[in-house]
């Protein structure tokens, strides 16, 4: 089974497809600020948290020694943040679904991802008519 990347321009297509009474551009804008939002919440320090998805940490790690694989150099390596990643207990559950063949979660997960979609088509429908 050959592994894909899925990219940003897939997800705007794929919402392309799902919404064709929305503009592409405005499609492309609402993603971008997605991401932009995400990306400015973690530069400030701020977890981010999307139920049923994940959570992203920003971590901090300490100073350390560190040597230069070239000369074998030791050298000084600041404190520097990163960004930790934890899936959420559904996106587990539906990443190992055929390792365990337990179907249970997946009518759980199935039920939340429902509920959720029709949450947001609430919301898009709202905001089509305001655009309208």
């Amino acid at each position: 089974m050959e592994k894909k990347t899925f990219v940003k321009k897939e997800l705007v297509e794929s919402l392309q497809k799902k919404y064709p009474k929305v503009l592409n551009s405005d499609i492309e804008k609402m993603t971008d600020s997605i991401f932009r939002f995400l990306s400015n919440k973690l530069a400030a320090g701020h977890n981010v948290e999307i139920r049923g998805f994940g959570m992203m940490k920003v971590k901090t790690t300490s100073p350390r020694k560190a040597r230069n694989p070239r000369t074998g150099e030791s050298v000084e390596v600041g404190i520097k943040r990163k960004i930790s990643w934890k899936s959420s207990k559904l996106l587990n559950n539906a990443i190992n679904f055929d390792i365990e063949k337990n179907t249970e979660w997946k009518k759980k997960y199935l039920l939340l991802v429902i509920r959720r979609i029709s949450q947001q088509s609430k919301k898009l429908s709202l905001t089509q008519k305001l655009i309208n």
